[in-house]
């Protein structure tokens, strides 16, 4: 009897930020065999890892990683992973989270909703300090382009919210 494979995705399908990154996506890995993701950039390898580690949830079809779906505790305690220094956060645009932390209405965003629902990870085994990180360089960018210091405030014990003088506006 064959083994199983040790990496196994069926028609999976991937939308990021209203973009289509994964389309039907298939493809199997032997035990033991040494496996490359090759391809340009933007072609989805990165995002294909996020899938098979459970950093990201697929719209459709299936993974697998060691005959369990994809991001299992089990699975997980034999997968070894090292990621880009700033590759995990580049799918999310500054003014999507702007965006977003504008829709919460003047409630306080955790760091798990900012991975869930907008950079759509799961925020299970994730430093909330990265989040802070790129919520620091976020406000660097604000600050620079005019946007002042208050822009984005933290709420001590409870994540991130607009701050009270900021009014977003949609330009058309």
């Amino acid at each position: 009897m064959p083994a199983a494979a040790a990496l196994a995705l069926d028609g999976v399908e991937v939308t990021l930020g209203g973009r289509r990154v994964l389309d039907g996506l298939s493809f199997t890995a032997a035990p033991g065999a040494i496996t490359a993701l090759l391809g340009p950039n933007g072609a989805g390898k990165t995002t294909t890892i996020r899938v098979l580690t459970g950093l990201v949830p697929v719209d459709g079809g299936t993974a697998q990683v060691l005959g369990r779906p994809a991001g299992h505790p089990d699975a997980l305690a034999r997968l070894g992973l090292m990621p880009q220094a700033t590759g995990a956060w580049s799918s999310i645009r500054p003014l999507e989270l702007l965006r977003y932390l504008a829709g919460a209405a003047g409630r306080a965003v955790s760091r798990e909703e900012l991975l869930s629902r907008v950079w759509r990870m799961n925020p299970r085994g994730i430093e909330t300090r990265t989040v802070d990180m790129h919520i620091a360089r976020l406000r660097e960018k604000l600050r620079d382009a005019g946007g002042g210091a208050g822009v984005i405030e933290t709420v001590r014990g409870c994540g991130y919210r607009l701050g009270a003088d900021v009014r977003v506006t949609a330009r058309g």
